[in-house]
């Protein structure tokens, strides 16, 4: 079992100051996890800390690290790294719309995939280039337009078999055009990457709502590939249901 040894990490102090933390992870986890003092300073057990950084690593490594600020280079690769696919098959959306909303997530997505139905060369044309030049730059993205009604299961399973981009991604979501707008006014997405790199629960999907089993879902490819690859021919949205709820953290 991985614990944390706070005594080690460049960012930690003994427990006789009032910042303990400078990451502020101690404040965060003190009533959700094993908290113990050893040699003056915090150690947590059956927890791997995310933020943290080693002094050892820093001096062995000094001159690669003098130009570099540790803690914002910390916190950036600690932010999750996510794939959204966006369900426009049979929702009303609008790309420009939903360019907005996306870069205005307090995290955004490492990959965008927008599914349509029947949009002919001209529309095509006009969504890519709204795409291109309205979507931040940092956001890879792709259409997939299906030339004839399509189950969002089967479009789910032809997108991460297809895409060999999918999974430079650890985790993904599924949302309808309105599911966006309100990720963006509840900041779901803070949230999960709050769950996911500082609660640490050990169930594997994250819900925003409760009732969804295939939306709003939040999860890893490693669990999307365990999950289908168990019950073969089952849908996606069958293999969720059959989740047991304490499996589940729901927002």
């Amino acid at each position: 079992m991985i614990h944390t040894d706070c005594k080690k990490c460049i960012f930690s102090k003994s427990v006789d100051n009032k910042d303990q933390c400078e990451m502020n992870i101690i404040d965060m986890i003190k009533n959700t996890q094993t908290i113990i003092i050893k040699d003056n300073y915090n150690y947590i057990e059956n927890y791997s800390c995310k933020y943290g950084m080693s002094g050892k690593i820093v001096e062995d490594n000094k001159d690669l690290l003098k130009d570099i600020d540790i803690k914002s280079q910390i916190l950036e690769n600690s932010t999750i790294k996510y794939y959204m696919v966006v369900d426009g098959t049979k929702y009303d959306y609008d790309t420009l719309k939903i360019c907005e909303q996306v870069n205005n997530l307090s995290v955004l997505p490492r990959f965008l995939s927008l599914c349509i139905i029947g949009k002919d060369a001209r529309g095509i044309n006009l969504m890519q280039s709204q795409l291109k030049d309205n979507l931040n730059s940092s956001i890879k993205w792709r259409i997939h337009n299906f030339l004839y009604d399509k189950d969002i299961n089967d479009i789910i399973c032809n997108i991460f078999q297809t895409n060999s981009k999918a999974n430079q991604s650890s985790f993904f979501i599924i949302q309808r055009p309105e599911d966006i707008e309100k990720m963006l006014l509840n900041d779901y997405i803070s949230d999960i990457n709050y769950v996911i790199n500082i609660d640490q629960p050990t169930k594997g999907f994250i819900k925003i709502n409760v009732e969804d089993n295939l939306y709003n879902v939040f999860m890893s490819f490693n669990n999307y590939e365990g999950l289908t690859g168990s019950m073969l021919g089952e849908t996606l949205e069958e293999c969720i249901k059959s989740v047991d709820i304490a499996n589940i953290y729901i927002l």
